[in-house]
């Protein structure tokens, strides 16, 4: 029965490293696709900032637009009393 284990060890053996290199090429080609995978995340973080920065200009030229309006509005309307008063 001693013989019988010492067998089933040795043809185990082969087995039992071939796992263990596998699992260790596999950690590494996970631990490579997980570093691209931070990488691309903090290209698509750069680009969500500026898209950001972006949005809060576009909000700014809106106000600024509206305000720029404004006051052509009461211009025009300053112009037409002048106009209006002259005659």
């Amino acid at each position: 029965m001693h013989t019988g284990i010492v067998i089933a060890i040795i043809s185990a053996l082969p087995a039992l490293v071939t796992a263990v290199v596998s699992v260790a090429l596999n950690n590494r080609v996970i631990k490579n696709d997980i570093a691209h995978v931070k990488e691309d995340i903090a290209r698509i973080e750069a680009k969500v900032d500026k898209h950001n920065n972006f949005m809060e200009r576009i909000a700014l030229l809106e106000s600024n637009s509206k305000a720029a309006w404004k006051q052509i509005d009461e211009i025009k309307d300053s112009i037409h009393e002048l106009q209006d008063f002259h005659k």
